[in-house]
């Protein structure tokens, strides 16, 4: 039997398991287990899963070749690809019910050879990813209305199945589910759908069929999944559409006005990303879920702001409270944007390619900027952090090619280990702190995270303040910084953080002090100009990847540590 000793488990996921083999019961409290979890484990014999698991990720229980009893609950919502393969189970035909194989309530796989009609059987509760993938000779499938979900890519390329009815059990399909049925002309969906992933009907005879498509947009009945990306000019949803999918209006670039009727329930997210041209969303009046206001769409309940546009003004009446994940992405014509003090949460990639947006008012409210909120901003000069801020995330400024200007206030902390907040921003000549930070401070316009003295972002002139309270270059430090050419790294550094000099691409010359005792991963990675880096004998730590697609030769020390890491992974090195 198992013991809780036998198990890596973090966040409720169960990583790894360690133990002797047998039979195994996962503790309670688990909600997921991890891909590869227990994969190749081949004195497993049994194993019983906990009602508090919703997830099995892919490979879970992979080639576990003695494991020939499985317990599922019902509140396994998910079952990803190949996660009971190879298995005793698997393998037993004794399992398999006219092609069909379940563990429980839960439909794992069916034979690629089956053909006809496939009845799932009554009390069936979810059918797995991929579980009917390829099965060519498929023709048609009762899915019984017990079934609450369905895999991704579970009947891909199952290219004679001609009809599908989908039961009001299930409210989500997911990615690629009927993708590539080349035949199946007739689909139905319940009202009770609330989620349609990408290319869950795609290239299906429904979908190539041109009376399905209305003026460029793609429907299934009442549900609106996909628009050609040539659709111009103003855009009305058709009446009585109560959905639209994700990512509908993807790169509709001459798309310049949309208008949702108060039919639609539900929009599944980032309907609108990288819509450059479109200046104006309105929602009709009466819409019980959303509504629109300052040309933004926003669902009313949760105070969503969902998607914005290039005449978009948030509305400061207290709507807002959230920005969504790549809401106003893309948005080419976006100048300038207020963020009222209502806001409390701004997604990641709220803004990203925002290329002409100036000028950003930051709420007081917020405490994280997520990661690429800004990334690709090219003309944002200048950035004022509030002091509600505390965290900020990977990316947040990557490649804000003109951003020159950041002032911080009292509540931000450590940065460092977010790595490349500000990749590729050669412009930075100002840098400035609130006086009651306690963790950063700005030296010589740089900044500096100072309980672990280590630079966290470098100035325009790409130069290491010569200051006894940095000790380390922090993650990313100079990462895509193209006019660099010479670095010279001054005494008082003795560490080289991850990636300190990613993407430097143009960077020929760099002095290392004795004073350096560890570099770390892919410290130089892409450094293509990087011919030749001379490491003293006094660095004893060096990660994995520094020189990955680049071609620089070591120069150290016949013995050193240097040497024997260039040795050891094939580097060509000189000995001086």
């Amino acid at each position: 039997m198992s013991n809780i000793n036998d198990f890596v488990i973090e966040d409720g996921v169960l990583e790894e398991y360690t133990g002797k083999g047998g039979k195994i019961v996962i503790p309670e409290g688990v909600t997921c287990i991890g891909r590869y979890a227990f994969s190749d484990c081949d004195e497993i014999t049994s194993v019983a899963i906990p009602d508090t698991v919703t997830k099995i990720e892919g490979s879970a229980f992979e080639n576990c070749t003695k494991l020939a009893s499985i317990t599922i609950p019902d509140s396994v919502k998910e079952i990803c690809f190949d996660a009971f393969a190879g298995t005793r189970y698997f393998k037993d035909k004794k399992n398999w019910q006219n092609d069909v194989l379940y563990i429980g309530n839960h439909l794992i796989k069916a034979n690629k050879t089956i053909s006809g009609s496939c009845i799932i059987k009554d009390g069936t509760v979810l059918i797995a990813d991929d579980a009917f993938s390829g099965c060519k000779m498929l023709e048609s499938v009762n899915i019984p209305n017990s079934v609450k979900s369905i895999g991704s890519s579970a009947f891909q390329n199952c290219s004679e199945l001609t009809e599908v009815t989908i039961p009001d059990s299930v409210t989500n399909i997911p990615s690629y589910a009927f993708n590539f049925c080349e035949k199946l002309a007739s689909i139905t969906l319940p009202d009770s759908i609330t989620s349609i992933g990408s290319g869950a009907f795609g290239y299906t005879a429904y979908y190539n069929d041109a009376s399905n498509w209305q003026n460029g947009v793609f429907y299934v009945g009442n549900f609106l999944l996909k628009a050609q990306s040539t659709l111009s000019g103003k855009y009305a949803v058709k009446d009585g559409t109560i959905f639209i999918a994700y990512s509908a209006f993807d790169n509709c670039n001459e798309l310049t006005s949309i208008s949702i009727p108060k039919s639609v329930k539900y929009i599944d997210g980032n309907v609108f990303s990288g819509c450059s041209s479109l200046d104006s969303i309105t929602v009709e009046e009466g819409n019980p879920v959303y509504h629109s206001s300052g040309y933004c769409l926003i669902k009313t309940g949760s105070k969503t702001l969902l998607s914005g546009c290039n005449n978009s003004v948030i509305p400061n009446d207290g709507s807002v409270e959230k920005i969504y994940h790549g809401a106003f992405r893309g948005c080419v014509g976006l100048k300038t944007i207020v963020i009222p003090d209502s806001v409390v949460e701004i997604e990641g990639s709220s803004f990203a390619d925002c290329k002409n947006l100036e000028s950003v008012t930051l709420s007081k409210s917020i405490k994280k900027i997520e990661s690429y909120t800004f990334g690709g901003c090219e003309k944002l000069a200048e950035i004022s952090i509030p002091d509600s801020v505390t965290e900020i995330d990977y990316g947040v400024f990557n490649d804000c090619n003109t951003l020159s200007k950041i002032t911080i206030g009292s509540g931000l902390q450590d940065m460092s280990e977010s790595g490349e907040i500000a990749k590729g921003c050669e412009s930075i000549s100002f840098i400035e702190v609130s006086a009651k930070n306690e963790h950063l401070r700005s030296i010589d316009n740089c900044l500096v995270f100072i309980d672990e003295n280590k630079l966290v972002i470098v100035g325009k002139d790409g130069k290491i303040p010569e200051d006894k309270n940095i000790t380390k270059i922090g993650k990313y430090a100079f990462s895509g910084r193209k006019g660099l050419k010479t670095i010279v790294v001054p005494s008082n550094i003795t560490e080289i953080g991850v990636g300190a000099f990613s993407e430097c691409e143009n960077l020929e010359s760099v002095s290392i002090p004795e004073s350096v005792t560890k570099i770390g991963s892919q410290a130089f990675i892409r450094c293509k100009s990087l011919k030749t880096l001379l490491i003293p004998s006094t660095v004893k730590e060096i990660g994995s990847d520094i020189f990955m697609y680049a071609n620089t030769t070591v120069v150290c020390k016949e013995n050193s540590y240097a040497h024997k890491y260039a040795k050891k992974n094939k580097i060509k090195f000189e000995i001086i």
